[in-house]
């Protein structure tokens, strides 16, 4: 690599590192090929608004060769061929553009940028001075269009798939000569990308699904659609916002999202994005402690819920309820105590538990308790105490009667034989 190569790499480097706009050179004629001593003018266009002090730097196969927006090509030469890339005060430098002077008579020429979608124009061009002659089209050495006069093809609505080798002839009296062209079609628009902010998505968050795509810099005009899916259903119909959103987001929002763009009568679709809203925390379940409640005795009931692992600082506030009735407000304790419980502490219990930011809250199921009397609590410990002592009684029977049976049925002792 020559050191004036390395100095203009490097130089290229540099500079895309600290800029953003990106110049695209074009030829008018807008043609790929040209003549021996036929005119073209290239220039460098930048993007609007254009500082009025803008310089530009012209490169032609990698070397420096003027400091002019436009250049005119007067009676070209092969020497003009090669590859043509500018730039201007703090942009990028633009990509290479390719101009070949042909000696010949015939060439077959194509436009300098061709876009999927594009309505193209072949030129089967042949020397100024000369006669035309018959023109015959060819793609992949197959007749497109046979013997005319004209010596143009129009493309309509072309395609990436398939093939881009394209031919023509023209047919002398004497003579038959061809020309070939490749075309190198661009994307109009790149495949799009779905992406979700913020993420991960947590239920209560305002999340806003974005359909990204990159339009071609050589038709930044491109006036783009975008719709939006959910589980294969649209959830918004095509148009110019590159954004679909909800707020507050619920645990029913999580599902496979993907999005479309269209574009000059063509659709592109991302590949699908599962976006999962996960619950700040879990349901909740009202805990009563101890199991059983005896009048006079403390009772402790606890709201028992799980912060999510993603956000486990989330700030959660608790609340009681008996029979409907709210007992406790919303406080950050998750418990709710009674000293000395009555009987008319009895009833429906539940909780609720809320997010001290975000608009989610959970109520348990209800749980009830029965706050037992003294003397109806002693009269059942003395139920218990006594069914305890028949079932005791009962198992001794059992076995003594267990052991009774099983002697009974042993052989008698045999005494001695008479003679």
């Amino acid at each position: 690599m020559s050191p004036k190569f390395s100095a203009l790499l490097i130089l290229i480097i540099l500079e895309k590192a600290g800029s953003s706009v990106t110049p695209v050179v074009t030829f008018n004629p807008n043609w790929d090929k040209i003549f021996l001593y036929e005119s073209l003018t290239m220039t460098c266009n930048v993007r609007s608004p254009i500082p009025a002090d803008m310089s530009y730097t012209w490169y032609k196969d990698n070397n420096q060769i003027h400091t002019w927006q436009s250049s005119v090509i007067e009676r070209a030469t092969t020497y003009n061929s090669g590859n043509y890339r500018c730039k201007g005060t703090n942009t990028e430098i633009s990509d290479s553009v390719r101009l070949d002077v042909i000696n010949d008579y015939l060439i077959l020429q194509s436009p300098l940028y061709v876009h999927e979608g594009d309505n193209v124009t072949l030129r089967c061009h042949y020397h100024p001075g000369y006669s035309e002659g018959q023109t015959i089209f060819y793609k992949d050495d197959t007749v497109i269009r046979h013997l005319g006069s004209d010596p143009e093809l129009n493309i309509y609505n072309i395609s990436l798939a398939g093939s881009k080798e394209y031919k023509c002839t023209k047919k002398l009296p004497h003579f038959e000569y061809s020309g070939e062209a490749s075309i190198p079609m661009k994307e109009l628009f790149a495949t799009p990308e779905i992406k979700v902010t913020p993420f991960p998505v947590m239920e209560g968050d305002n999340v806003t699904v974005t359909c990204h795509t990159n339009v071609s810099p050589y038709r930044p005009e491109t006036e783009l659609q975008f719709s939006f899916y959910k589980a294969e259903q649209n959830v918004q119909r095509f148009g110019s916002s590159d954004q679909y959103g909800f707020q507050s987001a619920k645990l029913e929002n999580s599902g496979k999202y993907y999005c479309e763009v269209s574009g000059r009568m063509i659709v592109k679709r991302s590949k699908e994005l599962n976006i999962e809203i996960n619950e700040l925390f879990t349901q909740s379940e009202i805990i009563m402690t101890p199991n059983e409640m005896i009048e006079g005795e403390n009772m402790t009931l606890t709201c028992h819920t799980e912060r999510s692992q993603l956000i486990p600082d989330t700030g959660l506030e608790f609340a009681f309820y008996r029979d409907g009735q709210n007992v406790q407000e919303f406080s950050l304790s998750n418990q709710y105590e009674v000293q000395s419980a009555e009987t008319k502490h009895s009833g429906s219990y539940s909780c609720k538990v809320r997010s001290s930011t975000k608009k989610i809250t959970r109520s348990s199921k209800e749980l009830y308790i029965q706050i037992q009397g003294v003397f109806q609590g002693g009269i059942q410990n003395m139920i218990r105490l006594i069914l305890s002592g028949l079932l005791l009684i009962t198992c001794f029977l059992f076995i003594f009667y267990h052991i009774k049976f099983i002697k009974s049925l042993e052989p008698a002792s045999k005494g001695p034989t008479s003679p």
